[in-house]
């Protein structure tokens, strides 16, 4: 889709190949305005857009990927989802996105929904962000300035959570009991 164009650094593109398979001129109209209105945004933020970090795996039918677009203490995360289900990312507030000064952060989800509050986060922190399915979320990180508020998003416990880096136990679980983590010592019998 357009956010994943966006995000490989072609939404200049956006302007020159309106949708082929939208035929009526009202509802082309629509993906047009959106389009232009998402690649003015790239555009008005290319510094961040030219920064990507990979996070959540490649994309993948069964679970979700997505990108950290962060410089000092703001950036953005766009969350793709091309499940059948809604999901939930896990992603830490830290220097792995590019998080490198801030001690809080306030975070808003800005696609779909726009300018909702996530909430104020300290630095290490995990970001649980929901991601319905066949959807993309957008999210801006901010320094938190003092007397900001906001209500993290409900996280329903039936939900799978992918998450954005795996630790030791996680990788072991995902290929073997056998597989050495470097740096890991070699438990003793």
């Amino acid at each position: 889709g357009f956010f994943s164009m966006m995000n490989q650094g072609d939404h200049g593109e956006a302007w020159l190949s309106p949708p082929s398979s939208v035929t009526d001129a009202q509802e082309r109209q629509k993906h047009l305005a959106f389009f232009r209105k998402w690649t003015n945004w790239a555009n008005e933020r290319v510094e961040y857009m030219r920064v990507r970090r990979d996070v959540l795996g490649e994309p993948r039918m069964d679970g979700l990927d997505g990108t950290a677009h962060c410089i000092g203490g703001r950036g953005f995360l766009f969350l793709f989802n091309a499940t059948p289900g809604d999901r939930i990312a896990r992603i830490p507030l830290n220097q792995w996105i590019g998080l490198n000064q801030g001690e809080e952060y306030i975070l808003r989800e800005i696609y779909p929904a726009e300018s909702q509050s996530y909430g104020v986060y300290r630095r290490g922190e995990d970001v649980l962000a929901p991601v319905a399915f066949h959807d993309v979320t957008v999210l801006e990180v901010q320094p938190e300035l003092g007397g900001e508020s906001g209500r993290r998003p409900h996280i329903a416990p039936d939900v799978p959570i992918d998450s954005a880096f795996l630790n030791a136990k996680e990788v072991r679980a995902k290929l073997g009991p056998e597989m050495r983590i470097p740096g890991e010592r070699k438990a003793r019998r």
